[in-house]
């Protein structure tokens, strides 16, 4: 990692402890994943009892975002269960990265991804899926990248 993209890096959390909005603190959360990861989209889901609330979705090829303001997104949530890459991060408290969402050797579990993609005119390729955990270890929700639009990141 050079040091230009360090020195953000660290602006990035300096920004992000000293915000006070949760709405825009997430937001600002999607956006310096997203640039730091050089992604076309990325999604944040809270956990709500047993499913994943979609809470920020940001799109550059769709051009959308939706969520920074609080406003909810017309998606329904997804189970936690383990039929979903985003549910199967956080129960399993891994992090998953797949290089091609299609990609007919990998498990059925993979294939809400496919679903998704043609509920919102969209294909997914790549997709970095990581848990999140609140500071006493409580699992809270899912920061998932998708698309690397740069291969060397």
């Amino acid at each position: 990692m050079n040091m230009e993209k360090m020195d953000r890096i660290l602006d990035i959390g300096t920004a992000l402890t000293a915000e006070k909005d949760i709405h825009v603190l997430l937001a600002k959360i999607v956006d310096s994943a997203m640039e730091i990861t050089d992604c076309d989209a990325g999604t944040l889901y809270l956990k709500k009892g047993d499913s994943l609330l979609f809470t920020i979705m940001a799109n550059r090829t769709l051009k959308t975002y939706q969520g920074k303001d609080g406003e909810p997104i017309d998606i329904p949530p997804v189970p936690l269960d383990h039929e979903h890459i985003s549910s199967l991060s956080l129960l399993e408290d891994r992090v998953i990265l797949i290089d091609d969402a299609y990609d007919e050797t990998l498990d059925a579990v993979y294939s809400g991804t496919r679903a998704y993609d043609a509920n919102l005119g969209y294909h997914t390729t790549s997709v970095l899926v990581v848990p999140m955990k609140s500071p006493d270890g409580e699992k809270i929700g899912v920061l998932q990248l998708i698309n690397a639009l740069n291969e060397k990141g």
